[in-house]
């Protein structure tokens, strides 16, 4: 990206390029720090340079959250955790156990709280359905970058 409209806050040098990714509607990332898109002429290789978001390394808060469920070898659905990982259904059972079954020592293979309407119901939806995305996307990726 090549940086061709001076703004009072941002540290680049006109005509200058920088590497960076398009992080959303009018923003992109630099360094990972956002900047306004208008900033900036988005150059063509930008665009023929697929940046990989999936990894099973993340490096900083960004790459974390972009990867904070996954799947693992059996094909079970795990959050990301800082110290360790954690299976999804144990991590809901455990919390439905405390707030919704209480003393509930049996073993599900499905959360408890899909058969009442709580927030851990709300969490177990949203990451299946984002380990789903991120699965799709790193084959994507992994087909997009294998020649480079």
């Amino acid at each position: 990206m090549r940086y061709k409209k001076k703004h009072n806050n941002y540290d680049f040098e006109i005509g200058k390029t920088y590497e960076g990714i398009i992080y959303s509607k009018g923003w992109i990332m630099i360094k990972q720090q956002l900047y306004r898109m208008n900033c900036f002429e988005i150059l063509q290789s930008d665009v023929d340079q697929v940046k990989k978001l999936v990894t099973d390394d993340p490096k900083n808060n960004v790459e974390m959250v972009n990867n904070a469920v996954g799947v693992d070898a059996n094909g079970n659905v795990f959050l990301r955790g800082v110290y360790e990982d954690k299976d999804l259904i144990e991590y809901c059972n455990e919390i439905c156990r405390e707030k919704c079954y209480k003393g509930s020592t049996e073993k599900y293979s499905d959360p408890l709280c899909l058969e009442c309407d709580c927030p851990i119901a709300n969490l177990y939806i949203v990451a299946t359905g984002m380990a789903q995305l991120r699965e799709t996307l790193k084959v994507y990726e992994n087909e997009q970058n294998k020649d480079k």
